[in-house]
């Protein structure tokens, strides 16, 4: 009776985790991010290296640090 009893609680877990999933599929949220072509204002003749870096300041600014 124990096996029969875990067999049912383990199924009913899996159903409710696949419940759960299957209804994020359903609604996704929307991508609040969008592409900004040429926002790297570079000094004239340099070019971005390896960036290995990238942090937002608290006014919004976007830091790259990168190997030039």
């Amino acid at each position: 009776m124990k096996l029969q009893a875990r067999r049912v609680s383990t199924a009913l877990a899996l159903g409710i985790v696949a419940a759960i999933a299957m209804s994020s599929i359903a609604h996704p949220q929307s991508n609040p991010y969008h592409l900004v072509q040429n926002w790297a204002k570079l000094p004239q003749g340099r070019v971005f290296g390896s960036v290995i870096a990238v942090d937002v300041d608290r006014q919004g600014n976007v830091w790259a640090f990168e190997r030039g």
